[in-house]
């Protein structure tokens, strides 16, 4: 149902995203029936940002003046009563990325955080454990730190106000009440850049529908994921990187809630 809501309405998402992976995010949206616009301009991301159906801040290559127009954008956003999703990338790589994060996060109502474990735990502890944008191992989500890894989610979530979604291995959802562990998905998507990029702007999407915002950030990780498995069962033998990426954004906008049912492996907590 909710995969047949994002084609629908076709929610537009203003994307202030970085530009190593602008290319596969627009590709991405457009996939699952949403429509992206990139506009980073000062002069003009409050108007976007009023007009978009969700605003989606990614600082991975962001500089001053971006975080700037971000703040811009995103004061229009909560103006205008439309979602913010926030992807810290890279956030305990450097004083600038953290600093840019905590102005984000005092100024702004965001809905949603999305991150791999070393991000999040560096807004949610200040650490600053980290490998670039990959999550340093000691943080990796495994079973045996999973109920570490929830408890760290549930905190922030409760703290923040706002959805926390940790990806990994295994990928972890909370609104600070409600918990869901989610366990789809394929090892070769951490072998192409922007999968987290991408997964951060479809949550970004499946919010401007109008959806509960925990149950769409699921549902939004879940297809992302289950697109992951399909395109490694569609890959032949002896093709790469390039080619799965391909056959990633052709299986997200084909998943039906049909072969999402089926498919989705999760659990809910409390």
């Amino acid at each position: 149902m909710l995969a047949e809501t994002v084609r629908k309405k076709k929610p537009l998402v203003h994307c202030i995203t970085n530009y190593v992976t602008v290319h596969e995010v627009a590709n991405i949206l457009l996939s699952i029936g949403a429509s992206p616009t990139m506009a980073d301009c000062e002069k003009e991301v409050a108007e976007i940002a009023t007009m978009a159906d969700a605003l989606y801040l990614n600082i991975g290559t962001a500089n001053e003046a971006i975080i700037n127009n971000m703040l811009k954008a995103g004061k229009a956003a909560n103006a205008a009563g439309k979602p913010i999703v926030l992807d810290p990338v890279g956030i305990g790589a450097s004083t600038f990325r953290r600093e840019s994060v905590r102005k984000l996060l005092c100024e702004l109502k965001i809905s949603a955080i999305r991150g791999n474990a070393s991000e999040i735990k560096a807004i949610a502890a200040g650490t600053t454990s980290t490998r670039g944008v990959d999550a340093d191992e000691g943080d990796k989500i495994e079973d045996a730190s999973l109920d570490r890894t929830i408890q760290q989610a549930k905190t922030l979530a409760s703290k923040l106000g706002c959805i926390i979604a940790i990806s990994g291995k295994i990928d972890i959802v909370s609104d600070g009440v409600r918990t869901a562990i989610l366990r789809n998905g394929d090892a070769m998507m951490s072998s192409i850049t922007g999968t987290g990029c991408m997964v951060t702007a479809v949550i970004a999407a499946y919010l401007a529908s109008g959806n509960d915002p925990f149950g769409a950030t699921l549902t939004a990780i879940t297809q992302m994921n289950v697109a992951g498995e399909i395109a490694k069962e569609l890959s032949d033998e002896g093709e790469g990187n390039a080619s799965y990426g391909i056959h990633l954004i052709d299986s997200i906008g084909l998943i039906d809630e049909k072969v999402l049912n089926r498919r989705a492996h999760y659990e809910i907590i409390g």
